[in-house]
């Protein structure tokens, strides 16, 4: 039994239980988001939220996850979305990097070590939502670039999601600059 064959059910455990209960809330949803992408208007913000899971995370489809025509929209989320929708993205990533042709593999991880992105999570995950973003970027990072571009992002992980990365008020306003 390979390594990875251990990690990756212990992470997706973790994950469900670490984000169980998290709702959308008034965050930005996933369809939403690809209506911002391709500048559309608030009514059509509207139609394509009212179509997306705003409840239970783990009941967003994995066919919608994957689905090319929404492989960009990470950038567009807002934190409150992004909580939302990353375990769902983390765990499948995991269960799909070997054969998935969905950018949403390569997108969480440039998301996740984008300095911004980092800051402002970090201010609306708990401990143990912190801890499974962590595990999951080192997990990626030992999945290899065989499977994901890494590009800068063990440097990344390290500066942004250490235990002394800032990630106080000062460190997210200079990440805003």
């Amino acid at each position: 039994m390979d390594k990875l064959d251990k990690k990756i059910p212990e992470l997706i455990k973790e994950t469900m239980e670490a984000f169980s209960g998290v709702t959308l809330e008034n965050g930005v949803s996933w369809r939403e988001a690809n209506v911002l992408d391709a500048y559309g208007t608030m009514e059509e913000r509207k139609v394509a939220r009212d179509k997306d899971e705003k409840n239970d995370w783990t009941r967003i489809p994995v066919a919608l996850i994957g689905d090319l025509k929404y492989q960009s929209v990470m950038p567009f989320l807002d934190p409150v979305g992004l909580k939302f929708y990353l375990p769902a993205c983390m765990i499948y990533t995991l269960k799909n990097y070997k054969e998935s042709q969905s950018l949403i593999i390569h997108s969480i991880i440039y998301t996740l070590t984008s300095k911004t992105t980092a800051y402002e999570l970090q201010e609306i995950l708990d401990q143990r939502q912190r801890s499974c973003i962590v595990k999951f970027l080192h997990l990626c990072l030992e999945i290899g670039e065989k499977y994901f571009d890494l590009h800068k992002a063990e440097i990344r992980i390290q500066k942004y999601w250490s235990e002394n990365a800032p990630n106080d008020e000062a460190g997210i306003k200079s990440a805003n600059r």
